[in-house]
């Protein structure tokens, strides 16, 4: 394995070899993780039953993966990286601070997350075995660390880390789940009362429609890195396919794993991998938790650290890839020294969706309505290209996404369809403005520049 060359710059043809299967293994790999398996707990303690947890995870992705994979086939068509294809919509400075910025603070948000996550599920097993309670600052910044070492290989880690990772991790979460459902430490964790277990006792929608608009707002977050995954590849379809195929099978699986433990325990806990361990402190048990909790983060935290690598690589664009992914793996590793980033994340994962709920839905619509997938790449790489506007600002992408922003916060997070709502409205005020700018100045570059040809099937 070696370290990748390739920065921000566009990957030749004759590199996109990588098949829809490792495409659909990268992506269910990264959808197992501590952070969705711990959505699930959260989602069942805040009153939903499992079978509504599991539904409104998947059905919030859904929603959002319309998004996703309409920038994801940028790389698979051009070969180019999600924060320089932002430069189409927000010009080549304005991409910089509206698009890579926020990204790179949310990859080193969530790579802090993860990890406090995976730290905690560590600690409660090295509890178990030692009778001591150990640091979880220190478990955290370790593991933190050892997870940025695979990073800095680039794509050719998240490729063998995904294939190596994959079956093993399926394994482990059905033997863990098995072991709590047919030999759990009480009746409560039996399928049974498991399945009939509701904290508020009925349907409650407003409830539902909460955890409808954070999947969503998730998935928005990472549209403007969709294709950072994909430039390896060439076949636009197959990708669209595995994508899909991926988050139906994954957000299902992690948010069935992990809201079991909070039905089992009667919402007393969030935390599957904590009750497993408490419900199980064999020392095999123990070990395979230790083991699937250090792939689950290596296979998502790898992804965080390399996107935001690239978004900060699109901003200093004289560093390279690798010293970018260095600097936010160090930035990462310091925000886990505060583990009470967890309390407050519904409420950063609001900000997050008014942030990025805006950015996809102008950059979405800017493609498909606008450009119909057309873009001329070497212009998105010149300062004073097509894609410069004024001053290297799309004023009009900025006022959109603004617009988005001001909406989203005045819709109750319980109202359905907030977050994809706030993306379409955002993509159709700018898709407007731009077209009224086109009719008083043609020669803006709108849908009249020539395209570089499109390498994907």
């Amino acid at each position: 394995m070696h370290v990748e060359r390739h920065g921000i710059d566009p990957v030749p043809l004759a590199e996109r070899t990588i098949p829809a299967r490792d495409l659909f293994g990268i992506f269910v790999n990264f959808l197992l993780n501590p952070a969705t398996i711990l959505k699930g707990g959260m989602a069942v303690c805040a009153g939903l039953s499992l079978v509504e947890a599991c539904v409104a995870e998947t059905l919030g992705a859904l929603l959002a993966i319309v998004f996703y994979i309409v920038m994801a086939s940028v790389g698979t068509d051009y070969g180019i990286p999600g924060q320089v294809a932002a430069r189409m919509a927000f010009g080549v400075q304005g991409a910089k601070w509206a698009s890579s910025l926020p990204r790179l603070i949310v990859s080193i948000y969530f790579f802090a997350f993860q990890t406090i996550v995976g730290a905690m599920a560590i600690e409660s097993v090295l509890r178990q075995i030692t009778r001591h309670i150990p640091s979880l600052t220190v478990i955290a910044a370790l593991f933190g660390v050892l997870q940025a070492l695979v990073a800095i290989f680039g794509y050719q880690s998240l490729r063998w880390l995904s294939r190596a990772a994959l079956p093993v991790k399926i394994v482990v979460l059905g033997y863990l789940l098995y072991m709590l459902a047919f030999n759990g430490p009480s009746p409560a964790f039996r399928p049974e009362a498991v399945l009939h277990f509701h904290a508020q006792g009925g349907w409650h929608w407003a409830l539902f429609a909460v955890w409808v608009n954070i999947s969503s707002a998730i998935w928005l977050s990472m549209t403007t890195d969709a294709s950072d995954f994909c430039r390896y590849s060439r076949d636009r379809r197959a990708m669209w396919v595995s994508i899909v195929l991926a988050c139906l099978l994954g957000a299902s699986i992690a948010t069935l794993f992990g809201a079991w433990g909070a039905c089992a325990t009667q919402g007393a806990s969030n935390n599957t991998f904590q009750v497993a361990a408490a419900a199980h402190p064999e020392l095999p048990t123990l070990l395979l938790i230790v083991v699937v909790t250090i792939l689950d983060n290596w296979t998502i935290n790898v992804l965080n650290l390399y996107t935001g690598g690239l978004s900060l690589n699109n901003i200093a664009t004289r560093w390279g890839r690798l010293d970018c992914t260095l600097l936010t793996s160090a930035l990462g590793v310091a925000l886990t020294f505060w583990p009470n980033l967890l309390r407050a994340y519904l409420g950063e994962v609001g900000l997050i969706g008014s942030i990025f709920a805006p950015i996809a839905g102008v950059m979405t619509f800017d493609l498909v309505v606008l450009r119909r997938f057309a873009i001329h790449v070497p212009s998105l790489y010149e300062s004073r290209g097509i894609y410069q506007y004024r001053f290297g600002i799309n004023i009009i992408a900025i006022a959109s996404m603004l617009v988005g922003i001001i909406f989203y916060s005045h819709i109750r997070q319980d109202q359905a369809l907030r977050t994809i709502g706030t993306a379409v409205l955002s993509g159709l005020f700018y898709v407007t403005a731009m077209k009224l700018w086109h009719m008083l100045s043609p020669r803006n570059p709108l849908i009249t520049v020539p395209s570089t040809e499109r390498n994907s099937r």
